[in-house]
This record gives structure tokens, sequence and C-alpha cells, in this order.
């Protein structure tokens, strides 16, 4: 998996099966793109700190204008980014190694992912 997008001081962004930006999953059966609505809202965030973008590390759904249209791309924030709380869906923190999302860029891959709950 390719990092395809790169913002100094806001997000890193990766999941594209192309790795271009433009594309999610795409089911094998069905031969269309999968997506998952929005599972988030302002008034949601607005009491519970875990689905806020407040610091550098939080890992969240990326998508299109379409609230409903995430699929397989995902962003890491590289600082705060408070405008996108209630927009996008927060899933994840980084617990350990800031230090390497820190330090990708556009065209980094990614080849293992640790998940601890």
């Amino acid at each position: 998996m390719v990092f395809h997008r790169y913002e100094p001081g806001f997000c890193i962004q990766g999941g594209d099966p192309q790795g271009t930006g433009g594309g999610g999953f795409i089911d094998p059966k069905t031969h269309a793109e999968r997506t998952i609505a929005l599972e988030t809202s302002p008034d949601m965030v607005k009491n519970n700190p875990k689905l806020k973008h407040s610091s550098a590390g939080v890992l969240a759904m990326a998508r299109t204008n379409d609230p409903n249209s995430a699929s397989s791309q995902f962003y890491f924030t590289l600082g705060p980014a408070n405008f996108l709380d209630g927009n996008y869906a927060v899933f994840g923190k980084v617990k350990e190694g800031l230090d390497v999302v820190m330090a990708l860029r556009k065209g980094d891959k990614m080849t293992k992912v640790y998940v601890q709950q």
C-alpha cells in the first residue's frame, strides 16, 4: 500500500489500491466499489474526545465530498485538525511509533501493520 498524499502539518493519506488517491475497495464478487456510511456526527463528537482530530497520530477514514463515500482510504493527522471533527470518522490513534508516522511522505509504502486494542 502506497501513501499517495502528503500535506505538511496536516495529514498523510493512503489505502487506495491503485496508489493514486482516486480509488477504493472493489468487491471481487460484484466488481462494484464498496463504501460505508459516515459513522459520526458533530453531536456525537462533542462529548467524546476519542473521536476528535486533536493531535498528530489520529487515524480516520478518508472520503470524497459525499459523507457516505468512505471505502479503503484512510489518513493519519500530522497535527491537530479539529475542523474535521464530526465530518470524518476517527477509528484509531497511534500508540507507539508516532515518529515513523511523522516521517512518512508521498510514495512511502506500508508493508506491515500491527493493531493493538
